[in-house]
């Protein structure tokens, strides 16, 4: 989806999301650009690319989009796994990109495995649930009974007791989860390896030398952006 005219802006969502997720930072719009809303591979509707969700293949296939379709370079905010993608894509790519935005993502190896175990109950869930065949009222349904662990105490809780019954949320991951390829989360669970072999800041900074935010979600919610970071 493309909104607007001027210096492009390219907004990426996370991990099992849809470029609907983004939707909300159009708000920003009146400052300017050509805002650009993206679904990646196996997201949305993106089509799936089994076997090939490694960060450095999203960011090849990103470039791709800007060298074709874009057609200049641009500003990309990239939210969690986004937020990777688009700094893989910014030190493999730095003629594609004026500057990047990075929307509370792990930037180390360790720091993204420890998201990972933390959470890796809560995924594995969700890699199941974008695997049946369920609607979208089952998906919420089951979504609301979903056991995730309190971004406060680290107790696995039921879902709703953290967002509440009539969340948003809720509704918004049924509809990311249907049509999700189930292989990107076990890309991300099962080859950690080879899907963030490429999450290396130093190195990718030292390739790009453009300008570079880092916003930081509020830790007390569970923000995984640290002030060393």
């Amino acid at each position: 989806d493309q909104v607007g005219q001027g210096v492009p802006v390219v907004l990426v969502h996370g991990g099992s999301g849809r470029r609907q997720w983004c939707a909300p930072l159009l708000s920003f719009r009146s400052v300017g650009g050509q805002w650009w809303l993206v679904d990646l591979p196996g997201h949305g509707e993106s089509p799936a690319t089994s076997g090939h969700y490694s960060l450095h293949e999203m960011a090849d296939n990103l470039a791709e989009l800007l060298e074709e379709v874009v057609g200049q370079p641009a500003v990309i905010f990239g939210h969690s796994h986004g937020g990777q993608v688009a700094l893989v894509l910014a030190g493999a790519y730095p003629q594609l990109v004026h500057g990047i935005i990075i929307g509370d993502a792990p930037l180390t190896r360790a720091a993204q495995e420890a998201h990972l175990q933390a959470n890796q109950k809560m995924l594995r869930s969700w890699r199941a649930l974008a695997a049946s065949d369920a609607d979208v009222d089952d998906l919420v349904a089951q979504l609301r009974r979903l056991r995730v662990r309190h971004p406060v105490t680290g107790q696995r809780v039921v879902a709703s007791e953290v967002f509440g019954d009539q969340h948003v949320w809720f509704e918004e991951m049924a509809r990311s989860l249907i049509g999700h390829d189930p292989d990107f989360l076990d890309a991300v669970l099962d080859r950690f390896d080879d899907t963030y072999r490429d999450l290396a800041p130093a190195r990718l900074f030292a390739c790009y030398r453009g300008p570079v935010l880092l916003v930081q979600a509020d830790p007390a919610a569970g923000g995984l952006l640290t002030d060393s970071d």
